[in-house]
């Protein structure tokens, strides 16, 4: 559920620049198993959001860009062990380590900042599209999140084709108070729907089949908050996927709020044939 994810994102802490969090298996869209014993990677970058701002309370995220690389294991909690490389008037910048059982799996590098006037302002305004009312409902792992297709929801299905983009409506049931708690819902849509977009002109390939005849999984993950705000409305993310190729597909993100854009996002991914000798564990490995 909603509450349980934010819980999952509510990371503890350990002491001054570590914390912990609980982690949830990543839970897959389209005829695929259900259900995989890796955490999502952008569950990751959720949770050092959060952390980061316990380490710079006071300051909101600007930016964070994160590499995964190695699998998390969703059995098991997370560590966040924090580096400052700088902790200014203005900004701070935060090195933050993903670990578990004594392994290393991702790390991000985030930039915090205060907050200041506009000096000058211009805000990109979000294209017209059907409103979520008149667009059909997805159900993405997450109960108390409404997640809605303009396109349509066949994007999944490998006979189904359609345009390198895809336009998705997303509602949360709550609003945490915790700005960071809000960012780190954000966040976390961030790295679901990029690869599927990236397969969606090629026939023969689907969301269905990875984790099946197809190894996938996200590598970086950059994200930008220009306007980070409360999760108090529907926020429309355009998706776009603008290089597929040598096994990696790179997709550009846009999420947009009441018609003005807040954030931005950008993703490298994994997409590549599972060889056919792989034993049931190795298909459960991102990498």
């Amino acid at each position: 559920t909603l509450a349980e994810l934010i819980d999952v994102l509510d990371v503890t802490r350990l002491d001054d620049d570590r914390f912990r969090g609980e982690t949830i298996p990543l839970r897959l869209s389209g005829g695929g198993a259900s259900e995989r014993t890796v955490v999502d990677g952008s569950q990751l970058l959720g949770q050092a959001i959060v952390a980061a701002v316990r380490r710079e309370p006071g300051r909101v995220v600007k930016s964070a860009h994160m590499i995964f690389a190695r699998a998390a294991s969703s059995e098991a909690p997370v560590d966040f062990e924090i580096d400052s490389l700088h902790s200014g008037r203005n900004f701070a910048s935060l090195s933050v380590e993903v670990r578990q059982a004594e392994r290393s799996c991702a790390r991000a590098l985030i930039l915090l900042d205060g907050d200041a006037e506009d000096l000058v302002r211009r805000v990109e305004e979000a294209p017209s599209l059907p409103g979520p009312d008149q667009c059909e409902p997805f159900a993405l792992g997450t109960i108390g999140r409404d997640v809605r297709f303009v396109e349509g929801t066949d994007y999944v299905e490998p006979d189904k084709i359609g345009p390198p983009t895809l336009d998705v409506w997303v509602q949360f049931a709550e609003c945490p108070k915790e700005l960071a708690l809000c960012q780190a819902l954000l966040a976390q849509m961030c790295g679901p729907l990029l690869i599927g977009v990236a397969m969606r002109p090629h026939p023969g390939l689907g969301e269905s089949d990875a984790h099946r005849s197809l190894s996938t999984g996200v590598l970086t993950i950059t994200l930008h908050f220009h306007d980070p705000g409360p999760v108090d409305d529907w926020f429309l993310f355009r998706h776009e996927s603008v290089h597929v190729g040598r096994g990696l597909c790179d997709g550009i993100g846009r999420i947009y709020k009441s018609g003005k854009l807040v954030a931005s996002f950008r993703q490298e991914g994994l997409l590549r044939s599972m060889p056919a000798s792989a034993t049931g564990l190795e298909r459960t490995k991102l990498l």
